[in-house]
């Protein structure tokens, strides 16, 4: 009771106490609205592969990168590892310091040597895949983008 009475008569408390609710919630607001506004542009790709097994003296590989961020991003540089030495691949489209628009989708076609395909059997060929090959991407930022699997085409 002493506690009650006490606000009641010290009316500057209770100002005191609202001021300070008003002030925590303005700044978790502000927090908010910061993250939210540096999420909008943050940057991302995305890589997705698939082999394509067709019979003929060399194997397709494709490789599908999506710009999900909200502003164009350049890619420096694609990079296909198998299993620690990087691929000179010949592809149909140059990708090295090229900007993709927001949401936009480029595939790319690399001719593969048909013996690195025979190497790799197994009943879990997206896995096998996986393991030998390793496929980045390098924005202009610096910062890399793998692949996670890599699929077996049909």
């Amino acid at each position: 009771m002493n506690f009650i009475d006490w606000c009641n008569n010290n009316q500057g408390f209770l100002s005191f106490l609202l001021s300070c609710l008003t002030l925590l919630t303005s700044i978790i607001a502000i927090i908010l609205s910061l993250l939210n506004y540096l999420k909008q542009y943050r940057n991302k790709l995305s890589i997705f592969s698939t082999i394509l097994i067709t019979g003929d003296k060399k194997e397709n590989l494709w490789v599908d990168i999506i710009n999900l961020s909200n502003k164009p991003l350049g890619i420096q540089q694609l990079s296909i590892v198998y299993d620690g030495c990087h691929l000179n691949c010949r592809c149909n489209n140059k990708i090295n310091y090229r900007t993709i628009a927001s949401l936009e989708r480029i595939s790319l076609k690399y001719d593969l040597d048909i013996k690195i395909i025979n190497e790799l059997n197994g009943d879990d060929l997206s896995k096998i895949y996986s393991q030998h090959f390793k496929i980045y991407a390098t924005d202009f930022y610096g910062k890399k983008y793998y692949c996670k699997e890599i699929l077996p085409g049909l």
